[in-house]
């Protein structure tokens, strides 16, 4: 365990090995006690990050290929160069990062490096590095003064011996400590599902050094705040999942930084937990029930999903098989189921089946086979059409018709028919 006091969410790490895979998590601290644990970091394989830029693959016959390494290409030497370029290509209010160029030609064996560095002025040079192995030119610089600056410089070290120093960087000091983010702006959920809503906002104007974000809810009222997700999003969208149904719940936005955490954003308005109303789903299983000297009378099942608020009223295009072109039945929506309420005395058979809806269709041509589609409509709109109906040859039935079709609420229908004599 490395503890550190600092509000900044981000830390750097050295004398790790080189080649080896790592996991990391994280305890916060305050007066009372240590705290439990973060989640584990994914692993990471401690590479070093100039490896590819010194290997080179080649393909010889028959698909095989060899990996050669530049060390491999350059003439044998002994004691390393001096690295160059050395800078801080990190600095915050308490530590800099230093980086630097590994020396050219690097050479077959080991490379590792020592740093020094000395406060401006003095030219008094100390190991900065004490007794950690730097394999990689980058190298975290703690415990600096601040209001000082410093200089830094190099070595290559390998089995042979140690360069002579780089030229010494630029001088570093500290940077000012850095400002917490600024918070979301205009927070605001929209309606899901039954158990989801998808959550908004707006990126600060003040938006440099933004990470991610995270997100809380909770119900209306109750100031009772739950964590959405475990690790920042830096989307400006997020869907929420697992809410309970019919529940009003506020949410807001924390902006993570380097510096650490922003302020909370204002609280969205609240929201009522249920499904979001979409047009109807398609309807289906268009059938023809009735073919008469005046027209087709047609059927078809209720959609399976009326889109959150019931089905008002359907709408029929109807085309002739031979042609391409379809055409509307009904300019005005189709509402009533059509049955005839007289119950007979006798009959042959009684079943009980889903109720569909019905229509009749005038105006047609005796020898042609239609095609029908449907639409359903509810608050929202007009849904998507149902798959076009076989072809109906419209001719007229001589066969005798039902006597009636008894209604038993808005699921199921009894009809009955006399027996033929």
């Amino acid at each position: 365990m490395t503890p550190f006091r600092r509000h900044a969410c981000h830390y750097p790490l050295r004398g790790l090995n080189d080649s080896t895979i790592y996991q990391f998590r994280v305890c916060a601290v305050n007066q009372a006690v240590v705290g439990r644990p973060s989640k584990d970091t994914e692993p990471v394989n401690t590479t070093d990050p100039l490896e590819h830029t010194r290997t080179m693959v080649i393909k010889v016959d028959r698909g095989r290929e060899i990996t050669i390494t530049k060390d491999q290409l350059e003439s044998q030497m002994k004691v390393p160069f001096p690295p160059t370029g050395v800078h801080a290509c990190e600095v915050s209010d308490n530590y800099a990062v230093l980086s630097w160029t590994e020396p050219v030609p690097r050479g077959k064996e080991q490379l590792t490096f020592y740093v020094e560095g000395s406060i401006a002025g003095k030219n008094s040079w100390q190991l900065a590095s004490m007794d950690i192995t730097v394999g990689s030119p980058r190298f975290p610089m703690f415990n600096l003064q601040k209001g000082k600056s410093y200089y830094f410089r190099v070595r290559s070290f390998n089995k042979y011996g140690v360069s002579e120093s780089s030229e010494p960087s630029l001088p570093i000091s500290l940077g000012q400590p850095q400002a917490a983010p600024a918070p979301a702006t205009s927070v605001f959920a929209i309606r899901d599902t039954d158990s989801a809503v998808l959550l908004q906002w707006q990126v600060p104007v003040e938006k440099e050094g933004i990470l991610g974000y995270y997100l809380y809810y909770s119900e209306a009222g109750k100031q009772e705040w739950r964590t959405i997700n475990n690790k920042p999003t830096t989307h400006t969208k997020f869907t929420v999942h697992g809410l309970k149904s019919k529940k009003e719940c506020v949410f807001r936005v924390e902006s993570v930084g380097r510096a650490g955490n922003s302020i909370y954003s204002n609280e969205s308005p609240p929201i009522l937990v249920k499904a979001v109303l979409v047009a109807p789903s398609p309807s289906t299983a268009i059938a023809l029930l009735l073919c008469t000297g005046s027209g087709m009378i047609l059927t078809w099942r209720v959609p399976a999903n009326n889109g959150g608020d019931p089905v008002r009223s359907y709408y029929l295009d109807q085309k002739d098989k031979e042609l391409d072109s379809w055409r509307n039945v009904n300019t005005k929506p189709a509402k009533e189921r059509q049955h005839k309420s007289a119950v007979p005395t006798s009959f042959k058979m009684a079943t009980i089946v889903p109720v569909p809806k019905k229509a009749k269709v005038c105006n047609l041509d005796r020898g042609h086979y239609y095609q029908f589609c449907v639409f359903a409509a509810n608050v929202v709109g007009v849904g998507k059409p149902s798959e076009p109906s076989e072809a109906f040859l419209y001719e007229e039935w001589t066969m005798p018709e039902p006597d009636n079709l008894a209604v038993y609420g808005s699921q199921a229908a009894l009809m009955t028919w006399n027996s033929g004599r």
